[in-house]
């Protein structure tokens, strides 16, 4: 096959992202209408609740239609715990056992279908969250390294010491000017 050179723009990454939703939706299309007609319920509740707001003697009516109003949300709620499901499967390529490799000028992530190399100048930050390490890559995306890849909580600090030396090394200097 002949090489193939080429440039990924936002609109492209845009498109991707509505025909992933698109399928999405078309697999969960019942819970959607459900999630939406429970949002649509907790307006109606929420609004009417604000308009009896005036009357004190309706306060524990207000309360039961506030009740109601979180109520209505389940459905929503429960979709929304169940997205990652749907983008994610049990035996994806980005799921299972990891080497993780520190070089010179990156990190390589070595899956058993999937070895993947990104330089430091790719990151935006490394932390620990609940003791995960999470490598940022843009506003919404990121690399995570488990909590139980570590065997201390020095050890994990001191990996996250590490790596936020390269990434900061990595980061373009801003031009300083001199007047």
């Amino acid at each position: 096959m002949p090489e193939l050179s080429f440039n990924v723009s936002y609109d492209d990454f845009r498109f991707l992202q509505a025909h992933m939703t698109r399928a999405i939706v078309r697999r969960n299309g019942a819970a959607y209408a459900r999630a939406l007609i429970g949002v649509v319920l907790c307006a109606v509740f929420v609004a009417v609740a604000l308009l009896m707001l005036h009357d004190p003697r309706r306060l524990f009516l207000v309360a039961v239609l506030t009740a109601c109003a979180f109520l209505a949300l389940i459905p929503a709620v429960l979709l929304r715990l169940r997205m990652l499901r749907a983008q994610v499967s049990d035996d994806s390529p980005l799921l299972g056992p990891t080497r993780l490799v520190v070089e010179a000028d990156g990190l390589v992530f070595d899956r058993p279908q999937v070895r993947a190399k990104y330089l430091w100048s790719a990151f935006r930050s490394a932390e620990i969250a609940k003791g995960h390490v999470i490598l940022a890559i843009d506003k919404g995306m990121g690399l995570v390294i488990p909590a139980d890849a570590f065997k201390s909580d020095a050890e994990r600090y001191a990996f996250l010491a590490e790596i936020t030396r390269h990434i900061e090394a990595a980061q373009p200097r801003p031009d300083v000017r001199r007047p």
